[in-house]
This record gives structure tokens, sequence and C-alpha cells, in this order.
């Protein structure tokens, strides 16, 4: 991923541009395609770790988003949210699983 989150260590993309690098689109497409993925990433994971916290907790974990502190983020999130690491890594595979079944209709 372009920007480094939180999570960035749970996921490798590397694949995917690999799989875009070979259709034929422009640099503009590569980067909008690439963007939507990121961004669907990042909604996925906010919405993951949300529904595991309560409401105070959901107001300190959106200000250390806010200030880029992963390391109270991750605090945080292994004190009050189970196995958290677990369920974002499975929606972002998810994610992943989907985006290349995308790509592959597309090259047929």
């Amino acid at each position: 991923m372009k920007q480094k989150h939180f999570y960035s260590h749970i996921v490798e993309i590397k694949d995917i541009h690999i799989k875009l690098d070979k259709l034929d689109l422009s640099i503009e497409e590569r980067e909008e395609l690439l963007f939507i993925l990121e961004s669907s990433m990042h909604n996925a994971v906010i919405d993951v770790v949300l529904s595991h916290l309560d409401k105070p907790d959901k107001k300190l974990f959106l200000s250390y988003i806010a200030a880029g502190d992963h390391k109270s983020i991750w605090k945080l999130l292994k004190e009050k949210a189970e196995n958290i690491e677990n369920k974002i890594s499975d929606v972002l595979e998810k994610l992943k699983l989907d985006f290349h079944k995308d790509i592959d209709n597309v090259k047929i």
C-alpha cells in the first residue's frame, strides 16, 4: 500500500500490482484501480475495528488514526478487541480475493 496504515504489515498487494501490470491499462487507470482497492481495504478495516469497540474506545481509536499513532492504536486494539489482527487479516484477504477475481474476469 502506498500510505502506511496501522495494518499495512498484515496485507501485501504486490501480487495485485503484478496482475494489473499485465493488463492493457494506462498509468492513470492502474493508479485509479489501486486507489479503489486501498480505499476499500481501509474502509473495511475501519469498519471491522469500530464494530468491536465501545463508544469511548471508538473515539479514542479515531483520534489515534487522525494522529497516525500506530503504537497506541495497537495497544488499544489488543486490550479492547479480541483477535482483531486476525479479523483485519480475514477482511483484507477477502477483499484481495475479490479484486483478483475481478481482474481475472476482465482478462477473459
